[in-house]
């Protein structure tokens, strides 16, 4: 069995880089030539990304820090994390809700200005009816986007006492869910008190949020953004908060002109900062990576189909990463077959890109792998 190295950027878990270990794997951080990489939220570039690298695995959900096209042209496989940190998100949507609704950030920053006064017990209740807040419970929230964590967060805020409203144009209802589906993001925000985004980034999703979503908001309404910040229009949202028609917007993406409005509540980008999170999404990554490298199998893959087909210990099998064109698997089952039999075959495709598995009873000739490798339109073939 061929040995893999992965480079790593950021800082992984190390519970994925153990797991890495354990296979076999070797772990590097210089240039040294590696198979596959793993990362966080580094910026890859393409002259990042070596000739001999097939895979790429991010530990999160979303990936607009990898060159996604050209990688598929390429034929690397590219991984993501879905649902690993979900729990830890949808837990920071929580406190964000109540910061703001229990104005705990604007008392706390009160309070320390009395931190040299001897009787700061009493300055601290007379000063305390100046951040009178609301409660959560039958306040209104708009939730735009149930994937992994705005379901998680419809259903908790639900289980809390807030009336929630929800919209995803692929999700269909289930009777256990606690909110109410809705058909647009307008019609989903009219009347909200709150609102929380939980959408990927895209040119559909860019800006969503922006002044006719505010506007059908109640006065004084909330907008949470633990999402992208490119899906919230951050103009108008400060225009809303000049306006009193936002009372605060709370994100964990900094940006200056944030920053210096105090009704904006900005912390670093914590949404999946804790030990859980960063451990799931290791092992997740890892575990995708070794499945791939060793076995030729692709689970939650942003470019490439699912493709899971078992492997007898005594079959060879070859892995094509090729276009999603007529007549492709047949040519290759054709040129394997002039020399070999084949004992299984799984081709899946996704949008122009497919890719196939092909087990055989012994072992292909490199000289039909350079034909296959030939063929026009495959990027990649592998033996595993």
């Amino acid at each position: 069995m061929k040995n893999f190295t992965v480079k790593t950027y950021n800082n992984i878990a190390e519970k994925g880089l153990d797991y890495l270990k354990k296979n076999e794997f070797s772990i590097v951080e210089d240039d040294s030539q590696h198979q596959a990489i793993l990362l966080r939220s580094h910026k890859l570039s393409l002259e990042q990304i070596g000739t001999e690298v097939i895979a790429i695995a991010r530990t999160g959900a979303g990936v607009n820090n990898i060159p996604i096209e050209e990688c598929s042209k390429r034929g690397i496989v590219v991984f993501n994390t879905p649902g690993a940190n979900a729990n830890a998100v949808k837990e920071l949507v929580i406190a964000g809700l109540i910061l703001s609704s229990r104005n705990i950030i604007q008392a706390n920053q009160e309070i320390l200005k009395y931190s040299d006064e001897s009787d700061v017990d009493v300055i601290a209740e007379k000063v305390k009816k100046k951040f009178v807040g609301c409660e959560l419970n039958n306040k209104t929230i708009a939730i735009i986007g149930l994937g992994n964590i705005g379901l998680k967060v419809a259903n908790s805020l639900g289980n809390l006492g807030m009336k929630v409203r929800a919209f995803d144009p692929f999700y269909k209802q289930l009777e256990e869910d606690n909110f109410k589906l809705f058909f647009s993001v307008e019609e989903c925000a009219k009347g909200a008190d709150f609102l929380s985004v939980h959408v990927p980034y895209s040119e559909k999703t860019k800006d969503i949020i922006n002044e006719n979503t505010i506007a059908m908001m109640n006065n004084n309404a909330v907008i949470l953004n633990f999402s992208r910040k490119g899906i919230v229009k951050q103009e108008d949202v400060i225009a809303a908060i000049q306006h009193k028609k936002i009372k605060n917007y709370i994100t964990d993406f900094a940006k200056t002109s944030l920053i210096k409005v105090p009704e904006v509540i900005t912390f670093p980008h914590l949404g999946a900062s804790t030990v859980e999170a960063e451990e799931n999404c290791s092992m997740m990554a890892s575990n995708q990576l070794v499945n791939f490298l060793k076995n030729g199998e692709i689970i939650n893959s942003v470019n490439f189909p699912k493709v899971i087909l078992e492997k007898e210990s005594e079959n060879y099998r070859l892995a094509i990463h090729h276009l999603n064109v007529p007549s492709m698997c047949s040519d290759f089952l054709q040129t394997i077959s002039q020399e070999n039999n084949i004992s299984e075959m799984l081709n899946k495709s996704r949008g122009e890109y497919a890719y196939t598995l092909i087990d055989t009873t012994k072992e292909v000739s490199n000289e039909k792998i350079a034909q296959i490798k030939n063929q026009s339109g495959v990027s990649m073939i592998r033996k595993i």
